[in-house]
């Protein structure tokens, strides 16, 4: 095994001594290295016995959680600095109480919101995904050749389990009141599409849900479980579509000059999605 700096990552890669030649594809590891970048400097030793030891990236600048309304503030959720550089993907539980997100590439935290407690429970996990009840958080994984999706129990009574194996990527997107999740595959050639699966011990139970020729991305399915929000570069830029579910029928476009990001209000009365840097309902 070789191990190098890759930007601000730390990548493993089999390597064989004889030919001195990689024999594989390199994958992240130690997503808490210090990586300087100018000059590019990996502060990080292996000894003998296959031990690393390195030194912790500790930037000045960390992210902020903010909570905006409609008046435009935006006060901080959290109070004391979150111990990663960048982070993306926040997710809140149904019961409000923590939040789940994605940071420093393929890092999974969970924030307990009245302590401000985090809690690292994947080091090789993106986009998570809340189950109905908050037991456990769906997510896509480096873990294998490809992305494919696990699940990790929130309480980490567990370790993370695979649920499906596919050979092109798979990132997890939405979960349905009643349990059916949502993930997009990504086909090397055509783009991405969206598949349900209504029961995660059936296979067979897994069925395409939007599988055009645009990419269909970002699913928000509604409180109600009736509808599902998207985005789809249909028109040529991505916009933000919404739909019966679980069976898809007629679309409506919903924003007008580009959009991203579908989220629905709690009580389903509004959708939400990002317009560049600006948040429409």
């Amino acid at each position: 095994i070789i191990l190098f700096a890759q930007g601000t990552q730390v990548m493993a890669a089999p390597f064989d001594i004889d030919d001195l030649e990689i024999t594989g594809s390199p994958i992240p590891v130690l997503q808490r290295a210090w990586i300087e970048t100018s000059p590019q400097t990996m502060h990080l030793v292996v000894s003998r016995n296959g031990t690393a030891a390195y030194l912790p990236a500790l930037p000045d600048a960390r992210p902020s959680i903010l909570l905006v309304d409609r008046e435009g503030t935006e006060p901080d959720l959290l109070s004391n600095p979150l111990p990663f550089t960048t982070c993306s993907d926040p997710r809140i539980s149904p019961d409000g109480k923590r939040l789940a997100l994605s940071a420093d590439g393929f890092l999974i935290w969970i924030i307990d919101l009245a302590s401000e407690t985090p809690m690292l429970v994947s080091e090789k996990g993106f986009y998570p995904v809340w189950s109905p009840d908050g037991s456990q958080l769906i997510c896509g994984s480096t873990r294998n050749r490809s992305y494919d999706l696990f699940r990790i129990p929130a309480d980490l009574s567990q370790p993370e389990e695979l649920i499906l194996d596919w050979d092109n990527n798979l990132r997890s997107a939405a979960m349905a009141p009643d349990g059916t999740l949502v993930f997009r595959e990504e086909i090397p050639g055509k783009g991405m599409d969206l598949f349900s699966w209504a029961d995660e011990k059936d296979e067979a139970s897994i069925a395409p849900l939007l599988d055009g020729p645009d990419d269909e991305l970002a699913p928000a399915i509604s409180p109600n479980g009736k509808w599902f929000a998207y985005v789809s570069d249909l028109s040529s830029k991505d916009e933000i579509y919404v739909t019966s579910f679980p069976e898809p029928g007629a679309r409506i476009q919903i924003s007008a000059n580009g959009g991203t990001s579908p989220a629905w209000s709690p009580d389903g009365k509004e959708l939400y999605y990002q317009d560049g840097n600006v948040i429409m309902a």
